[in-house]
């Protein structure tokens, strides 16, 4: 399932926007766009739907998108935000918040396809990659990007997989785990400990923040390697 959500204040951004990304969407299965001419409308659903997507106005009555994007990012720090705007000077704005791009409301008909057209190919491609994690019959389908770290459980045969919902376990070593993922998306940071790379919202001297406030402590052997990758992820996203 592909979340998009468009919030604007003009009935006719609104529109617009949704057209294109029915147009970039068309052939792909599972795509849900959601409208809401006020931030306050797109929270009370917030919950309610995932939404991998979020495309905002930042100048809005209310709540504004700045705002919107605060309160988002309390929780759902993975989610995809572009700003749409009327104004070149809220671009410092976007980006001091995060946001994957700033567009121009002038610019919608040229580079809002490009920007969203890729976004929705990375989070279909993100949606590709799954394992099953469990013993015998009890296992579980689990996205790779859902994973946020795995952790070895001391004094333990076990590995917990901790995803954005919940907590899974499952018989087995960090090694031979990582082995069966097989993706340079996660990356030990300690010998008992690995993180998936498009969680890592910061890193500071030695510890790395992560999407659900875990906060992990790479050691001097790897941090090096850590930073290195976790710099060409970034730079590729």
């Amino acid at each position: 399932m592909i979340g998009i959500a468009i919030v604007d204040d003009d009935k006719g951004t609104l529109e617009t926007a949704k057209q294109i990304l029915l147009d970039i969407t068309t052939g792909y299965e599972h795509v849900q766009i959601d409208t809401f001419q006020s931030a306050a409308g797109f929270l009370k659903v917030l919950g309610m739907h995932r939404y991998q997507i979020l495309v905002s106005d930042i100048d809005m009555p209310g709540i504004n998108g700045i705002e919107l994007c605060k309160k988002v990012r309390e929780k759902y720090l993975d989610i995809y935000i572009v700003f749409l705007t009327a104004y070149v000077e809220f671009a410092i704005d976007s980006y001091r918040m995060d946001a994957y791009q700033y567009i121009l409301k002038s610019e919608i008909q040229s580079r809002f396809p490009v920007v969203l057209g890729k976004l929705v190919d990375m989070v279909v491609n993100s949606q590709k990659n799954f394992c099953y994690i469990g013993s015998g019959m009890l296992k579980e389908r689990v996205l790779y990007c859902d994973i946020v770290a795995i952790i070895k459980l001391k004094k333990s045969k076990y590995v917990e997989y901790v995803t954005i919902n919940e907590k899974l376990y499952e018989r087995n070593s960090i090694e031979k785990t990582l082995e069966k993922l097989n993706s340079d998306e996660f990356v030990m940071v300690e010998r008992a400990c690995a993180v998936n790379l498009c969680h890592v919202t910061k890193i500071q001297d030695n510890m790395l923040f992560l999407s659900n406030k875990m906060t992990v402590e790479a050691s001097s052997l790897r941090i090096k390697e850590v930073k290195e990758k976790l710099n060409r992820y970034w730079r590729e996203m």
